[in-house]
């Protein structure tokens, strides 16, 4: 298996940490412990504090606790036995493709994408085909692009939906004629749906994958929308054959989650429509912010305005050297901005939208400093 750097990662690793003003990050603003607890009890869990008191940390059950799979569960009418915890839906995915890809398969990947979705597949040994969403085409997805992509040799179709970093949605039409490809060939769908629920402008949301066709495994987690990424927690939605393959795998690494963040989850599941409200009131506010500001700098960007998720995607109109442009804010005005190069498009740079408002407006503001110093 060779190794390939995941460069996303290592960027925001290097660089999180010390940012005073983090327009990088692709989740919603994270919560306080105790804000969760706080919305538990206004929701009447007021017994939710002497609980996590007398909680014993031990280890927890290895698929995740029955009590949260059975609500993973219910977001897709599935079984309890139908659903894997685990450590974020990064281990989701590596556990998808070390189980269901073999050397010589070949996996359709989107492209641009978080690296994972596609270089998870090619260290498997598999044949990567990216389908490409371009930006002359506005990211929308180009259906028959993809449809020429598919043989009989394809194990795996991975999606995401709403994307990283474009902010492009797949619809529930768009999503079904995928599955029927995906029957015709005998390949499975997976479909990344960490920004499931999160539509701008009064879209729709599109429903979950797995629960259109047992051929998709859905993968999610409460990092992105729910404002809870410390705890580790995210999941795969598939049939029992599926998910006794990862778990399997699971048992060499991970073995199981915290049984601290397992009994938070149950908690977030429960809020589940509170913590989705807040999560797009405040990218609503981001994003209506961050439309006028490129207005303002049209010189300087171009953009496809994103339908859905926490991020978007524009392109730097007087450098193509995203990553000297992200090190020199970083270094100047304290703002942390994600280079394109680490989708493999140095032209563009990643902006999040999860932020305190009051951030990202002084984020803005700097960015606007630096581009003034730049002539």
């Amino acid at each position: 298996m060779a190794y390939t750097p995941f460069l996303v990662e290592r960027w925001m690793s290097a660089h999180e940490q010390r940012a005073r003003f983090n327009l990088g990050e692709s989740g919603v603003q994270p919560l306080r412990l105790g804000e969760l607890l706080a919305l538990a009890e206004a929701a009447g869990r007021t017994g939710a504090r002497r609980e996590l008191d007398e909680l014993v940390l031990t280890y927890d059950e290895t698929p995740g606790t029955l009590e949260l799979r059975r609500r993973v569960a219910a977001l897709y009418g599935i079984e309890p036995e139908e659903v894997l915890i685990t450590q974020g839906a990064i281990e989701a995915n590596y556990l998808l493709f070390r189980a269901l890809v073999e050397p010589g398969d070949a996996v359709v990947s989107m492209f641009p994408a978080y690296q994972q979705l596609y270089s998870a597949a090619a260290m498997a040994g598999a044949e990567v085909r990216l389908w490409r969403l371009r930006p002359e085409d506005g990211f929308v997805p180009d259906l028959r692009a993809l449809e020429r992509l598919l043989d009989r040799r394809v194990r795996l179709i991975v999606i995401n939906t709403p994307h990283n970093p474009t902010g492009t949605v797949l619809d529930e039409a768009a999503l079904r004629t995928i599955l029927a490809w995906a029957e015709d060939i005998d390949a499975l769908v997976l479909c990344d749906e960490a920004y499931h629920g999160i539509v701008h402008g009064g879209g729709t949301v599109p429903p979950a994958a797995r629960t259109l066709s047992p051929r998709a495994v859905s993968v999610s987690t409460l990092s992105k929308t729910m404002g809870l990424a410390g705890l580790r927690i995210g999941w795969l939605a598939a049939t029992r054959p599926i998910v006794e393959r990862c778990w399997g795998y699971r048992d060499y690494v991970t073995i199981s989650v915290s049984r601290l963040s397992d009994a938070l989850a149950c908690l977030a599941l429960d809020l589940r429509p509170q913590l989705l409200e807040r999560a797009r009131a405040i990218v609503a506010r981001n994003l209506a912010q961050i439309e006028v500001w490129m207005e303002r700098h049209a010189g300087d960007f171009e953009w496809v305005a994103p339908r859905g998720g926490i991020v978007c995607f524009p392109r730097l109109r007087r450098t193509a050297d995203s990553e000297a442009f992200c090190r020199g804010l970083m270094e100047q005005e304290g703002v942390l901005l994600v280079p394109g190069s680490a989708f493999e498009m140095p032209d563009r740079v990643r902006i999040g939208m999860g932020e305190d408002p009051g951030v990202v407006a002084s984020g803005l503001e700097r960015v606007s400093r630096y581009l003034a110093g730049k002539g």
